[in-house]
């Protein structure tokens, strides 16, 4: 369901308010999901989620780059000392435990 304009944080941009057909009101249920466009772009400008007891979580996006260059380093985690690490496996379970570092 479109918006009104006037909520929108830029001039321009659309609103859309998702709300689920069947609404719970149980905690941790969202009753509403606002998403804001860019209307020219297409690029996503605000997620707005709205939870029973009042309760909103709203998430900001900006600075859209397309085919950026990143960096291996971005990527690479380094786990801190003494952390076990889990990985799958052919075990029972799936999973093997490698010592921490």
């Amino acid at each position: 369901m479109a918006g009104n304009a006037s909520e929108a944080i830029a001039t321009g941009n659309e609103v859309l308010h998702c709300r689920p057909r069947h609404v719970e009101k149980e905690p941790g249920e969202y009753l509403e999901i606002v998403i804001e466009l860019n209307a020219k772009t297409g690029e996503l400008s605000r997620v707005k989620i709205l939870e029973g007891g009042g309760t909103a979580i709203e998430f900001f996006f900006s600075q859209w780059a397309e085919d950026a260059s990143l960096g291996e380093g971005q990527f690479h985690f380094v786990p801190p000392r003494g952390v076990a690490i889990v990985e799958a496996g052919t075990g029972e379970s799936g999973l093997k435990r490698r010592p921490a570092p």
